[in-house]
């Protein structure tokens, strides 16, 4: 169990490392993929809208709510 709970805090310790060395380029990736997965089509406003007028009705009925 030892051998694990070291290999465990060398590992968090290693990631916290690469965190700090490399985080603008990861900010910077973030950004361009959540920017580019924000842009609306119509197409996709419209199937979220239907997706959740359809979910809203049938979550109603067993809510009884009129």
């Amino acid at each position: 169990m030892g051998v694990h709970n070291m290999a465990a805090t060398v590992f968090v310790i290693a990631t916290v490392i690469h965190l700090v060395l490399n985080w603008s380029a990861l900010t910077k990736y973030i950004l361009d993929k959540t920017s580019e997965f924000f842009t609306f089509k119509r197409e996709m406003i419209i199937a979220l809208l239907v997706v959740l007028i359809v979910v809203g009705f049938f979550s109603s009925h067993p809510l009884h709510i009129h």
